[in-house]
């Protein structure tokens, strides 16, 4: 069943999400991208329906939770059998057994009609926000190649998949405008736009995991911080002031994005400055 082989692959990958908390503590002073690059690897553990195994291994089986063709409960945890029954034709599987069996087949069928309506929930919320961030940027005017300007926008963003705009307050300052165009078009040669989606395409399948809500939240922060790393490195200090001066300006009451969750905003500002000076 999909939804009991989504169950196992995200509790395999706790021992991985935590390691990545633990890891990007002790990285302060590392390159940016580096967190990024591990939690490309929670990704593909969220994604790959295998993995390997061995005796030594600290990481629990990749099936802790296992429904046999003859209605077997299994649930094991890191190589230990927890719980078992007997691997014995259903026809003598004793009466007891047979309603054991019997209600884990009606919590994991209640479970994935859950599962599936929270999917459902966060995908046309999705849909839902960006179709109304769409439509109150039909007012927008071009200012030069793939960058816009609006009256509604209230802060610098990236709207779209295939062909991403920028859009920018329409009374932006002139000076800080540079800096917040080299920021988004730095996400946009990097395809952050694509990863953010594939991030929030995996928040929905894993919905109930409180680890996953945790991981895409740093993910979203750490993608911010590498691309603020990739435009100040060749800054000097006074640079990097009116860089951060920019940053903060977008950050100020008032200028919140409209709320997408596939529209990048600029989020964890503070860290971001404390980081770039």
């Amino acid at each position: 069943m999909i939804f009991l082989k989504i169950l196992n692959m995200g509790i395999a990958a706790s021992w991985l999400i935590t390691a990545v908390f633990v890891l990007r503590q002790l990285m302060k002073r590392a390159p940016k991208w580096l967190p990024c690059l591990l939690w490309a690897l929670v990704a593909v553990r969220l994604i790959c329906p295998f993995s390997l195994e061995s005796a030594l291994s600290l990481i629990p089986d990749a099936e802790p939770i296992q429904l046999s063709a003859t209605s077997q409960i299994s649930v094991s945890l890191a190589g230990k059998e927890l719980l078992s029954y007997d691997k014995i034709p259903v026809s003598n599987v004793p009466v007891s057994t047979m309603s054991k069996n019997n209600l884990f087949d009606t919590l994991t069928h209640l479970g994935s009609l859950v599962w599936i309506l929270g999917i459902a929930v966060l995908v046309c919320y999705a849909f839902v926000s960006s179709m109304r961030l769409h439509h109150k940027m039909q007012e927008a005017v071009p200012l030069q190649d793939r960058v816009w300007i609006c009256d509604a926008v209230r802060s610098p963003f990236i709207l779209g998949f295939i062909r991403p705009r920028i859009y920018l307050p329409s009374d932006m300052d002139a000076a800080q405008m540079k800096y917040v165009l080299a920021h988004e078009e730095a996400h946009l040669r990097c395809f952050d736009h694509w990863w953010k989606l594939l991030a929030y395409l995996l928040l929905c399948i894993y919905w109930f995991h409180p680890l996953v809500w945790i991981a895409h939240g740093l993910f979203c922060r750490d993608l911010e911080l590498a691309c603020d790393e990739r435009v100040i490195k060749d800054m000097d200090f006074a640079g990097k002031k009116a860089y951060s001066s920019a940053l903060l300006a977008c950050s100020l009451p008032g200028r919140r994005v409209m709320i997408s969750p596939l529209a990048f905003g600029e989020v964890g500002v503070r860290e971001r400055i404390q980081t770039i000076l």
